[in-house]
């Protein structure tokens, strides 16, 4: 049977600029309607021949992967995100449908007092202070992580006086974070926030490692016994491109490997790593992530920390960021991490990647596609073959996951030209195409602050289990979804 649905792009690429014209003055108005309202005519696939290149894009039903309903959380950001704000965010984190939150957060969690609710002995106290545990709690988040402190044990020396006194700080500040938690309202504990990038006296990045090592040992032994019966997991902070380093933490741990359940690791990732960071390239997320689970010997994975990161991806900001962030997604999802916490929430902590804007009526791109994957991205990740083309073997990239006879596909254009995409679907019989959308960047200028276009009907043919449809048509940087039902 044959089924060919297909409507016009190129009829609107004259409004598309008058649009990105007007939208460059509508950054706050949150009521600006950013779809618009084409109409469409139907043509026969035969005729997507127009473009200069052709690819083809396989979705195989094995090697199935389950995804963690856990994967998409965000961090609070305490630091930025004021007491005030907090109810905003939280209406805003439901509006992307956040699976997780973190908190307080990154740094200020080492300095972070839970019962004063401030950061005393930091560096970088903010004007405002931002929520207090009580609001987290009221806000009712699908799942909470905390961080507790490791940074007063961190600046001594190993098994000295200092050391001494600053285990016993950072132990009564984990049982004041977890009593006034709650442990049954905690899904993980994590112990410090990234010990390699502390000054820790002056030590060199090997002290420091062992000396966090000791800490978190310590700190695992009073948090277990204190609180024996308690459901959360309990995770080592560490850097995810050196895997190497978790079996350190191991060594240390030895027999009592068990007062722990597995790692916490940051990877921000992108296409265009510094030769001296090579480590932190998106092929290479999968084989980090599980080499550090494999070195510690505990499978529990909590991804918290991670963002299409700027310093390594050329410095692609909002359409071109939430490119790479759906990538980034699926490979967390093919690695079997756990759970996950986005950074940063707001925009003006790294420009050109966050999810809203300060006054939270605005959703960016990164946002837009981080919501729509926690709906969408569930079940279990396929394994996808993606398509080659061009001079020099350009790609183009799909994720795709399945649940229960509905199969979800984002192919992701990023700077290929345009092209025709057959892509295949194997293993499956596609009964009917339930929705497709195109996230389109709102202008040709793909690295301005505005939220992407999303058209409801954009081209495509479905002929037997081959969808067939035009990427980056008219502008790079599309992403191109489609809901499938399968069987």
């Amino acid at each position: 049977m044959k089924n060919i649905i297909s409507f016009r792009l190129r009829h609107f690429i004259l409004l598309s600029l008058v649009l990105s014209l007007f939208c460059q003055c509508k950054e706050e108005d949150s009521s600006f309607d950013y779809t618009p309202p084409f109409t469409y005519e139907p043509k026969d696939s035969s005729e997507f021949n127009n473009s200069r290149y052709q690819t083809n894009i396989k979705i195989h039903k094995e090697d199935a992967i389950a995804i963690s309903p856990y994967l998409l959380g965000v961090n609070n950001d305490w630091s930025v995100i004021s007491s005030d704000n907090f109810s905003k965010f939280t209406s805003s984190l439901s509006q992307i449908n956040a699976q997780n939150l973190r908190f307080p957060g990154g740094w200020e969690s080492e300095f972070y007092d839970w019962k004063t609710n401030t950061t005393p002995e930091w560096d970088k106290i903010p004007e405002e202070n931002g929520a207090t545990i009580e609001q987290v709690l009221a806000s009712n988040p699908k799942s909470l992580s905390i961080v507790v402190p490791t940074v007063k044990a961190m600046n001594a020396t190993l098994n000295t006086e200092a050391w001494d006194a600053g285990i016993k700080y950072c132990t009564e500040m984990a049982k004041d974070a977890i009593d006034l938690t709650g442990p049954s309202n905690i899904m993980t504990v994590e112990i410090g926030n990234e010990w390699w990038l502390q000054y820790a006296g002056g030590k060199n990045r090997t002290k420091k490692l062992e000396n966090y090592a000791h800490i978190a040992k310590e700190i695992a032994i009073f948090i277990r016994a204190e609180y024996p019966d308690a459901e959360f997991k309990l995770l080592v902070n560490g850097d995810f491109v050196y895997p190497k380093e978790f079996a350190k933490i191991n060594e240390v741990f030895a027999d009592q490997l068990d007062l722990i359940d597995g790692s916490a690791l940051h990877p921000y990732a992108g296409y265009n790593p510094p030769s001296n960071s090579p480590n932190h390239h998106i092929d290479m997320l999968v084989e980090l992530i599980q080499g550090c689970r494999d070195n510690l010997g505990k499978d529990y994975v909590h991804l918290s920390e991670w963002a299409p990161s700027k310093d390594y991806n050329n410095h692609k900001m909002y359409a071109e960021g939430a490119n790479l962030l759906v990538e980034q997604v699926y490979e967390f999802g093919r690695s079997g991490a756990d759970v996950g916490a986005f950074w940063p929430p707001l925009n003006t902590s790294i420009v050109g990647l966050g999810l809203f804007n300060p006054a939270f009526n605005i959703i960016y791109p990164t946002g837009q596609l981080f919501g729509d994957l926690a709906e969408n991205f569930k079940g279990q990740s396929l394994k996808v073959t993606d398509g080659k083309m061009g001079e020099n073997g350009e790609r183009m990239r799909a994720i795709a996951s399945k649940d229960e006879n509905e199969l979800v596909v984002y192919v992701v254009g990023h700077l290929n030209v345009w092209s025709r995409v057959d892509m295949d679907i194997e293993g499956e019989t596609v009964k009917s195409v339930k929705s497709h959308q195109l996230f389109m960047p709102a202008s040709s200028e793909t690295n301005i602050p505005q939220p992407m276009t999303i058209l409801e009907n954009a081209d495509y043919a479905l002929t037997g289990n081959t969808l067939t449809f035009y990427m980056n048509e008219n502008r790079p940087f599309c992403i191109y979804k489609f809901v499938l039902e399968v069987e």
